[in-house]
């Protein structure tokens, strides 16, 4: 069970089903079946005997709706299973008042019916007493006891009203009651007294939290709503801060969990300290939530940082230990930034999130941002829809083509994505890449992008013969994965002749390892190209280029936009060319935008060229009609 609310909380640690009560419940129950058992089997026997005179004229028919009764729970007893006691006890009522209506009908004694209603009104009344009441908390215990008891004496009281003739059967039948009465007497104060405690660990449970023993975040929302209501009501403003632990996870990778709780417990008693300036909370370990108990305004802010660095300035002693906590004060106001609850606590979180990756900053507070809490928003409505993109093919393929400086043919060209959010417009490759990367999902989506180029791929060679290189962007994370690489080569026999060449960025070299090394070195003897992009920007050397035996050099853009009026883009470029001939690899210029740009890179032995100058990129249709007419 998740629990993600209060009522869900409270309802897990008052759910009996799972508890010692419905074992107590189930064997007074099972009892109390046995021995209603035996008392029909009583009456049976006496029925079919006469003993005392107890039998009726239609006693053969009596006789055998007492053993389908016997039938009956007997059967229940040994099916029933810890959540169906209800529908046993239900079964049990039912039975009781049959068996005294059959007796009415069938013409038995008075003194017959009469114990048998005080049977049923003594015993088997109060089971349903303890089921409906006791369970839900509606009875105490005092009441609990006299209902029973008043259930207890009618049931003896039409016990009793028996014939003077019958009365030697009497102490069989009080003894019975008697039993049965103690039976569901004594589980029943087991019952009350375990929910006693049962209330007391609710309470703790669910509105503090177990490692610092301060208020959670469930008591948070109850006490932010009430303040907030009342600050509204008087148009006031409300500042809420917050403290956030930084690095804390570190903190527990070297000295574990446990060191981490006490810690945790120790940084609550420092902030206790503050009680009598806020009501503090703990929302989820490493955040602590401070409401001033007066109303604080911007230019008083440098109070509260005093008041919250006077509990971090020394440090804290754990397991004879002295540990030194970093944190992050964060505040947002209402009702600029939220008017509920639920939006002002988010807010602590979301800032929270954004500072996790800084470094701590300890004496200024960091205000709730709407635009970074916008892009946050942004980002994780992207996130929750990237699985949708890709089973759906939601994302838009694009073609920027290669142009040979050579012939000023189009020597092939590099497919580009672009996802056309059905809420956002278009988003581009730099922003929803990184987070299918953070998702595991890139392998998924470079086989959904594969899938769309063979497809092209086998339509535009039924139309040319020309043997062309198209190229994909892949990263190194990527390559890491022994199946895809499989992919990949079965991607490349599917769009032979035309070449596959695997775009990768200089961050490779920061991921090189023996296993990329050799996934490397497979596609390689599968004829796949491999293309270095954005080159001389990273952390690329000559040993890195021989040991991948690269085909292709890509230079990035930022080289060429300044090649004609700067001489340090003009040297670089010309080096990058140079070294790249004396290897035999390919040159590949991106950007290129103006015939300036060009005839200089033709001059310097550049081999392709990609940019605008040509072709911006452009759909697949329109550059099969484009290799069409370039034959």
């Amino acid at each position: 069970m998740k629990l993600n609310d209060a009522n869900s909380r409270i309802e897990y640690y008052f759910n009996i089903e799972d508890s010692e009560i419905i074992l107590l419940r189930k064997k007074m129950v099972s009892i109390f079946v046995l021995l209603y058992i035996s008392i029909l089997f009583l009456g049976l026997v006496s029925g079919i005997t006469g003993f005392q005179g107890i039998r009726s004229p239609n006693w053969k028919i009596h006789t055998s709706i007492r053993i389908i009764y016997i039938c009956i729970l007997f059967i229940s007893l040994i099916t029933v299973k810890k959540r169906k006691l209800e529908k046993l006890e239900n079964i049990l009522v039912f039975i009781s008042i049959s068996n005294i209506l059959s007796n009415f009908i069938f013409g038995y004694s008075q003194f017959n019916i009469l114990s048998l209603v005080g049977i049923l009104v003594s015993s088997v009344f109060p089971i349903q007493l303890i089921h409906h009441f006791v369970k839900k908390l509606k009875l105490k215990i005092f009441l609990y006891m006299v209902v029973l008891f008043l259930f207890y004496s009618i049931g003896i009281y039409f016990i009793f009203m028996a014939p003077e003739n019958q009365r030697e059967s009497i102490p069989v039948i009080l003894f019975i009651s008697f039993f049965l009465y103690i039976m569901i007497i004594f589980p029943g104060l087991i019952d009350s007294n375990i929910r006693n405690k049962l209330d007391g660990i609710v309470v703790q449970k669910t509105l503090y939290d177990d490692q610092t023993g301060m208020k959670n975040q469930f008591m948070l929302i109850k006490d932010l709503a009430d303040i907030l209501t009342n600050s509204h009501k008087e148009e006031k403003n409300i500042t809420v801060f917050g403290i956030h632990l930084m690095k804390f996870e570190r903190i527990i990778e070297k000295k574990g969990y446990n060191f981490g709780n006490l810690l945790l417990k120790e940084i609550g008693l420092r902030l206790g300290n503050l009680e009598k300036d806020f009501h503090i909370y703990n929302i989820s370990g490493v955040l602590f939530c401070l409401i001033p108990k007066y109303e604080y305004k911007r230019n008083e802010i440098e109070k509260i940082i005093h008041l919250i660095n006077s509990v971090f300035s020394v440090s804290f002693k754990v397991e004879k230990e002295f540990i030194e906590v970093k944190y992050e004060l964060i505040a947002t106001e209402s009702p600029e930034d939220g008017r509920s609850a639920n939006r002002i606590i988010s807010n602590l979180h979301n800032t929270a999130l954004r500072l996790s990756s800084k470094s701590s900053n300890s004496q200024s507070i960091n205000w709730f941002d709407h635009k970074t809490h916008e892009l946050a928003e942004r980002g994780f409505l992207l996130e929750n829809d990237l699985n949708n993109m890709i089973k759906t093919s939601e994302f838009l393929l694009l073609i920027q083509p290669k142009v040979s400086l050579y012939d000023g043919k189009i020597h092939g060209g590099e497919f580009l994505s672009r996802w056309p959010h059905p809420i956002l417009g278009q988003i581009s490759p730099i922003e929803f890449i990184p987070l299918l990367e953070e998702n595991n999902l890139m392998v998924d989506f470079t086989e959904a992008i594969s899938n769309e180029v063979i497809r092209f791929c086998d339509d535009l060679h039924s139309k040319i013969k020309k043997v062309v290189t198209f190229a994909v962007n892949v990263n190194a994370s990527t390559l890491q994965v022994d199946s895809f690489i499989k992919y990949l080569i079965h991607f490349s026999q599917k769009i032979s002749p035309f070449i596959l060449e695997v775009e990768i960025t200089e961050d490779v070299f920061l991921k090189l390892d023996k296993n990329l090394t050799k996934n490397i070195s497979i596609l390689k003897d599968s004829n796949i190209h491999l293309a270095l992009d954005d080159f001389g920007t990273g952390f690329s050397n000559m040993s890195y280029l021989q040991d991948l035996n690269v085909d292709t050099i890509k230079i990035d853009k930022i080289f060429i936009s300044t090649l004609e009026f700067e001489n340090n883009s003009y040297g670089i470029v010309k080096a990058l060319i140079d070294m790249a001939h004396t290897f035999n690899i390919e040159i590949v210029a991106e950007g290129v935008e103006t015939t300036d740009q060009r005839d200089i890179l033709q001059d310097l032995g550049c081999d392709i060229i990609q940019g605008y100058l040509y072709h911006k990129p452009m759909e697949m249709d329109k550059f099969k009609a484009l290799m069409i007419n370039d034959r």
